[in-house]
C-alpha cells in the first residue's frame, strides 16, 4: 500500500516531467538547426525552461508534490543563474566592444600622430633644404660682390698708377724740354758771342790795314 501510495504520488511529476519533454522537442530541433543545441543561455531555451520551472512549481504547489516544487524551484534558481550570467557576459562583451574601440580609437589616433609628425618633418626638411639653398645663394651672390668690388678697387687703383705713371713720363719729358730749350738758348748765346768777338776781330784788322 505505501509503495502503491509513493507511486502515485510520483505519478503527477512523470506526467509533466513527460508532458514538458515532448513539448520540448520542436524547439531542441530549432535549436540543432540554428546551430545552438547544447548552448544553455539561448533565450529561447532559458523562456521555455523558465516555463518548465513554473509548471512544475505550480503543479507541485497543486498537488502537494515536493519533489516538483523542489525541481521546479531547482529550474528557477539555475535560470536566474543562467540569466546572470548572460547579462555579465553582455556586460563584458560590451566592454570588450568598447575596449576595442577605445583601442582601434587611439590607434587611428597614434597613426594620424605619426603622420602628422612625419608630414611636419617633411615640411622642416623642405625648409631647411630652402633656407640651405638661400644661404647658398646669399653667399655666392656676396663673393661675387666682393669679387666684382675687388676688381672694380683693383682697376682704379691701375688707373691711379697709370696715370701718375703718365704724369711722370710727362714731367720727366717737360723737363727734358726745358733742359734743352736751355741747352739751346746756351748755344746761340755763344754763338752770338763768337760772332760779335769774329766781327770786332774784324773791324780792328780793316782799322789797321787802313
Amino acid at each position: 500500500m505505501t509503495t502503491l501510495m509513493t507511486n502515485a504520488r510520483k505519478l503527477p511529476g512523470l506526467l509533466v516531467g513527460t508532458t514538458l519533454q515532448a513539448a520540448r522537442l520542436p524547439l531542441n530541433a530549432a535549436a540543432k538547426a540554428t546551430g545552438q543545441a547544447g548552448n544553455e543561455e539561448w533565450p529561447p531555451s532559458l523562456m521555455f525552461e523558465g516555463v518548465e520551472a513554473a509548471v512544475e512549481t505550480t503543479v507541485g504547489g497543486l498537488l502537494r508534490d515536493d519533489t516538483l516544487v523542489s525541481r521546479g524551484r531547482l529550474r528557477q534558481a539555475r535560470i536566474m543563474k543562467l540569466k546572470e550570467a548572460a547579462q555579465l557576459e553582455a556586460i563584458a562583451e560590451s566592454e570588450r566592444a568598447e575596449a576595442a574601440d577605445e583601442l582601434a580609437a587611439r590607434k587611428q589616433a597614434a597613426e594620424k600622430r605619426r603622420e602628422q609628425v612625419e608630414e611636419t618633418a617633411e615640411q622642416r626638411e623642405q625648409q631647411l633644404e630652402q633656407e640651405a639653398a638661400k644661404r647658398k645663394q646669399q653667399v655666392a651672390k656676396t663673393a661675387a660682390q666682393r669679387k666684382a668690388a675687388t676688381a672694380k678697387q683693383t682697376a682704379a687703383q691701375r688707373k691711379v698708377v697709370e696715370k701718375q705713371e703718365r704724369d711722370a713720363k710727362l714731367a720727366a719729358a717737360e723737363a727734358e724740354s726745358k733742359a734743352l730749350t736751355k741747352e739751346k738758348a746756351a748755344l746761340v748765346a755763344e754763338d752770338t758771342t763768337v760772332a760779335l768777338d769774329e766781327a770786332i776781330d774784324v773791324n780792328r784788322e780793316a782799322r789797321a790795314d787802313s
